[in-house]
C-alpha cells in the first residue's frame, strides 16, 4: 500500500504539483514517521517549493533512519546551491563511500573540485568509481576535465577519446576534445573535432563560436564569419559572439557593421571593457578622437589591466585634466618603443599649460634618446628611485585630457634630436655622398599583430636591390639582425643595426640617412619624430589605429611619411613592388639630409 502511495506522490512531484505531493509525503509520514524514503522526498519537495531549510532537515531525518547513497547525494546537492561547499564535498564522499558505484555523485564531487581549484584531487576521489565503471562516458570526461586543468594533456586527450568511444553521440566531447588541441596548437586536429561536434549536436553553440575563433586565428575570415552567424541565430544575445564578429569586420574592412556590432554588446553591458576598448580603437582610426580618447582609456580597466603594463603604485592621484599650473606630474611608460616615441611630443604642450616638472619614465633602451627633450625635466627608468608628483598618468591617456583632436594633433617636427656626440661618432660608418636609404623589415615578435606587420624575412625587399644610385642601411635590432649580417657579407647592404646599443645610437645613424622604409615598427616612429622622411609598410589587417584609414600621410608625422598599404589579400609582394617604382621615381634632390 505505502509503495503504491509512495508512487503516486513521486508521480505527483515529478509533474510540478508540489502541494499535493507534500500532503501525500504527510500523509504517508502520518501512517509511518519513519518512512525514510518519505521524508527524503519531502525534503526535496520542499527544497522545490523554495524552502531550502526545511528540505534540508526532512532529508537529514532520513539520513538518521537510513543512511543511504541517494539520501546523502541531493543533500549535497540542496546544500551547494546554497553555496555551503565545503558541506556538500562532505555529503558526496559519504555518497561514495556508501556506494563507490553511484557514477552521478563521482561527477558532482569531481565538478565541485575543479570548480573549487582542486583538479589534483579528482582523480583519487573518482578511483573507485572508475574501477565500477571504467567505460562510463560521465566519469572519464571528469577525468579528463581534470587532468586538462592540471597540465597533463596527455592524459585528458586520453580520457576524452576514451570518453567519445563509450558514448552513442559524443557531440559535447567532441567538441571539449576540440578545446584541449586547440589549447595546444593542434589546429587542424581541433576544428576536426568541432566540425564533428557541430554535425552531431549542430545547436551547440559554444562548438560553432569556437571553430570560428579558430578558423579567424587562421586568417580564414569568411568561414569564421559563418561560424559566429550561425552562433548568434542559436543565441542572439551570445555576447561573445557578437564581440568576436565585430572584430573580424574590423579585419575585413566592415567598419560601420563593426561599429554596430560592438555597440550592440555594450547596450547589454556598458562597461564591458574589450568591447569598449574595440569600439574606441575604431573610432580612434576613423579620426573620430574626440569618442574614441575616452572609450580608449579602457585598456587599463577591468580584466584587461592584467595584460597591461604595471600601473605605478603611488600615493598621489592619476591625472584627469586638473589645472596643471605650477604642478609635477610622472608620465608612466605603456605598450611599445613606438607608443612612447610618438606620445613624447606632448612633453611640450604639458609645459605650455604650465606644468611646472615633469617627469617621463621609460624603458631603458630610450632613455638616453629622450634625456633633453624640450619639455622634460628628468628622464627614469625601471629601479630608479622616484620623488613623488602631483599626478601621474599615461602617455596614451594626454589626447584624453588635452582635448586634442585630429586636426590639433601637436606635430611641430622634429622634436627628437641625435646627440652631437653620437652623430660624430657614427659618422665614418653612416655617412656617405650616395643616397642612404635605412630599412627596417620587422618588429618585436613578443607583438600581437607582428605575424601580419613584419615582413617574411629581408628577402621580401628585393626588388629594391634593382634600384640604381641606391646604399641600404639595415637598422634592424633583435630580430631579423642575422639576415642583416648575412645580407652585409653579400654586399647588398651596410648592417648598422646590430652595433647599435640604444635608441639614441639608432637615432645618430637615421640622421645620417636620406631616407627610412620600415614596417610600422619603432624605428618609423623614430624617424618620423626626428623631421626625416619614412616610408612605412602597413598590414591589411589590424592596422593600428593611428594610421587611420585609406591615407597616404598621417597628420603626427606631416610632410614626412608616406603610407604605403598592403591589399587584402595580395601578400607583401605588390606592396614592395610600390614601393620600389616609388623610390626609383623619387626626385632625390628634394630630399633633405640632416648636416
Amino acid at each position: 500500500m505505502h509503495q503504491h502511495q509512495r508512487e503516486a506522490a513521486l508521480a505527483l512531484q515529478r509533474a510540478g504539483r508540489l502541494s499535493e505531493a507534500e500532503a501525500a509525503y504527510r500523509a504517508l509520514l502520518a501512517q509511518d514517521p519513519r518512512d525514510a524514503d518519505a521524508l527524503h522526498l519531502l525534503g526535496l519537495a520542499r527544497q522545490q517549493s523554495g524552502d531550502a531549510r526545511e528540505g534540508e532537515a526532512f532529508i537529514r531525518g532520513a539520513i538518521a533512519i537510513r543512511d543511504a547513497a541517494v539520501f546523502h547525494l541531493n543533500l549535497g546537492t540542496l546544500l551547494l546551491a546554497g553555496r555551503r561547499e565545503g558541506e556538500a564535498e562532505g555529503e558526496y564522499r559519504c555518497a561514495l563511500a556508501l556506494d563507490p558505484a553511484m557514477v552521478d555523485a563521482a561527477r558532482r564531487l569531481g565538478a565541485l573540485l575543479i570548480g573549487a581549484g582542486r583538479p589534483g584531487e579528482v582523480e583519487g576521489a573518482l578511483t573507485p568509481t572508475f574501477a565500477a565503471h571504467p567505460h562510463d562516458a560521465d566519469v572519464l570526461t571528469m577525468v579528463a576535465v581534470a587532468r586538462m586543468r592540471t597540465g597533463d594533456n596527455a592524459g585528458a586527450e586520453a580520457a576524452f577519446r576514451s570518453a567519445i568511444a563509450a558514448q552513442p553521440r559524443p557531440g559535447n566531447l567532441r567538441y571539449n576534445l576540440g578545446t584541449l588541441l586547440d589549447r595546444q596548437k593542434r589546429s587542424g586536429e581541433a576544428e576536426a573535432e568541432f566540425r564533428a561536434a557541430i554535425a552531431l549536436t549542430p545547436e551547440h553553440v559554444e562548438a560553432h563560436f569556437n571553430l570560428g575563433n579558430l578558423l579567424m586565428k587562421s586568417d580564414r575570415l569568411d568561414e569564421a564569419r559563418s561560424c559566429f552567424e550561425a552562433a548568434l541565430r542559436l543565441r542572439p544575445d551570445y555576447a561573445d559572439a557578437r564581440f568576436n564578429l565585430g572584430l573580424l569586420q574590423v579585419e575585413q574592412d566592415q567598419t560601420d557593421a563593426a561599429e554596430a556590432s560592438f555597440r550592440t554588446v555594450l547596450s547589454a553591458a556598458p562597461d564591458r571593457p574589450d568591447a569598449r576598448l574595440a569600439l574606441g580603437t575604431l573610432l580612434l582610426r576613423r579620426g573620430d578622437y574626440a569618442n574614441g580618447w575616452p572609450l580608449y582609456e579602457a585598456r587599463s580597466e577591468g580584466e584587461l589591466r592584467e595584460n597591461f603594463n604595471l600601473l605605478p603604485d603611488v600615493p598621489y592621484p592619476r591625472w584627469r585634466g586638473e589645472d596643471l599650473t605650477g604642478k609635477s606630474l610622472l608620465l608612466w611608460p605603456e605598450q611599445g618603443y613606438g607608443d612612447a616615441i610618438q606620445f613624447a611630443r606632448f612633453a611640450r604642450e604639458l609645459k605650455r599649460r604650465g606644468l611646472a616638472r615633469l617627469t617621463l619614465g621609460c624603458h631603458a633602451p630610450l632613455a638616453p634618446l629622450f634625456v633633453g627633450l624640450d619639455g622634460v625635466d628628468e628622464v627614469v627608468t625601471s629601479g630608479m628611485a622616484i620623488a613623488a608628483h602631483d599626478y601621474w598618468s599615461l602617455p596614451l591617456s594626454l589626447p584624453l585630457h588635452l582635448g586634442m583632436r585630429l586636426h590639433s594633433v601637436p606635430a611641430v617636427l622634429p622634436y627628437l634630436r641625435a646627440s652631437p656626440a653620437l652623430v660624430e661618432r657614427w659618422r665614418p660608418r653612416a655617412a656617405s655622398k650616395g643616397f642612404r636609404v635605412g630599412l627596417a623589415w620587422r618588429g618585436a615578435a613578443i607583438h600581437g599583430n607582428d605575424a601580419r606587420r613584419s615582413l617574411p624575412s629581408l628577402d621580401a625587399l628585393r626588388p629594391l636591390w634593382r634600384v640604381p644610385g641606391v646604399e641600404f642601411v639595415a637598422l634592424q635590432k633583435g630580430e631579423g639582425e642575422e639576415e642583416a649580417r648575412a645580407a652585409a657579407a653579400e654586399g647588398r647592404l651596410a648592417d648598422l643595426g646590430s652595433d647599435c646599443v640604444d635608441f639614441a645610437d639608432t637615432a645618430a645613424v637615421v640622421h645620417h640617412l636620406d631616407l627610412v622604409i620600415a614596417v610600422d615598427t619603432a624605428v618609423a616612429h623614430l624617424t618620423g619624430a626626428m623631421g626625416k622622411p619614412c616610408w612605412i609598410l602597413l598590414p591589411a589587417q589590424q592596422t593600428d589605429w593611428r594610421w587611420l584609414e585609406r591615407r597616404v600621410d598621417s597628420p603626427w608625422y606631416p610632410n614626412v611619411v608616406r603610407l604605403f598599404r598592403q591589399a587584402q589579400g595580395q601578400g607583401w609582394a605588390p606592396t614592395v613592388d610600390a614601393v620600389a617604382t616609388a623610390l626609383h621615381a623619387l626626385d632625390r634632390r628634394r630630399v633633405r639630409r640632416l648636416p
